[in-house]
């Protein structure tokens, strides 16, 4: 599943046309960053639209775990460099700062949402 990701993050980095919808996920991280052509990724268009559906009802049900999703898989952010992003640490504890393992944790809750996902729409 990680790799399939990985392959999708790589997709919408490279195709932002070919989403069949304005994903609310690609306006919240892309805001700045130009798409660039070209770039291999091993995944179907329809595989990856369904993985972007699945993203997009992650933002919807979190926000928090949508933007730790993809400032991960979009933006390829280290845990510790999302621990540092400003709404990711606010959102955690107002008392301290968020760590790598508070990452962590939100990425696997976020990955097993898509997880579900994805097996619910098969």
């Amino acid at each position: 599943m990680h790799e399939e990701l990985i392959e999708w993050g790589k997709w919408a980095r490279n195709n932002p046309d070919k989403l069949s919808y304005k994903s609310q996920w690609y306006e919240m991280i892309m805001r700045g960053n130009v798409p660039s052509k070209g770039g291999s990724y091993q995944i179907t268009d329809e595989h990856a639209l369904r993985i972007d559906c699945a993203v997009a009802r992650l933002v919807r049900y979190s926000a928090l775990l949508g933007r730790v999703f993809c400032l991960r898989y979009l933006l390829r952010l280290s845990e510790r460099d999302i621990a540092r992003d400003d709404f990711v640490s606010g959102a955690f504890n107002k008392h301290r700062r968020a760590n790598r393992a508070d990452v962590r944790e939100a990425l696997h809750k976020a990955e097993g949402f898509i997880a579900s996902c994805l097996t619910q729409s098969a």
